[in-house]
């Protein structure tokens, strides 16, 4: 049986035409593609989250010194929960 299934493997790789289709550009430049599509997509999720806006180090050591709305969202991140 296994016999058959070879010769019938052959006679297909053999008799058969072969169809090319070809790439409209070189392979190598799908990856530089998607690399690139990548990066876009890493510089437009890091430019509208916080890190992209934050302050220099040692800017803010004084906590009086921040801006009235950090100020009130840090006092009340340390307040005592009330369940």
């Amino acid at each position: 049986m296994l016999h058959l299934l070879n010769n019938a493997a052959l006679s297909a790789e053999e008799g058969g035409h072969h169809v090319v289709n070809e790439l409209p550009i070189p392979t190598e430049m799908f990856g530089v593609i998607a690399f690139i599509l990548f990066i876009l997509m890493l510089i437009a999720t890091v430019s509208f989250s916080p890190r992209g806006k934050s302050p220099e180090i040692g800017q803010y050591e004084d906590p009086s010194e921040l801006p009235a709305n950090e100020r009130a969202m840090i006092n009340d991140l340390n307040s005592p929960r009330q369940h």
